[in-house]
């Protein structure tokens, strides 16, 4: 038995044993388990979506300390900004990528 899982997630309870095997099932599946795969996805893009609403005000928030740490000579207040809105900056691009990709599996289904 293979210790990998269709998505890289235990709770499909669909095991496969590589890429090529992830493939061939996303074109053979049925319609029921056609529909729990693009329930799960269209799942995962809207936390994924949520995520970066949620990133985005980490970003501004971090904006804003940056520039009132610059006007206010606050050295640390300068640090936190530019700290979280560049940690920001990375959680965003992270998460468009994975939105993407997430968004061409759907796509791969659905077809």
């Amino acid at each position: 038995m293979t210790s990998k899982f269709l998505f890289n997630e235990k709770k499909l309870d669909v095991a496969i044993c590589s890429a090529k095997c992830e493939h061939q099932y996303i074109e053979t599946v049925d319609g029921s388990r056609e529909d729990a795969l693009l329930r799960y996805l269209d799942d995962k893009i809207d936390k994924t979506v949520r995520d970066k609403k949620t990133s985005w005000a980490l970003a501004g928030v971090g904006v804003v300390l940056f520039v009132i740490g610059l006007f206010m000579a606050n050295a640390l207040m300068f640090l936190i900004g530019a700290a979280s809105a560049t940690v920001a900056s990375f959680s965003l691009r992270y998460l468009e990528d994975k939105q993407e990709k997430l968004t061409k599996k759907r796509k791969r289904i659905a077809i």
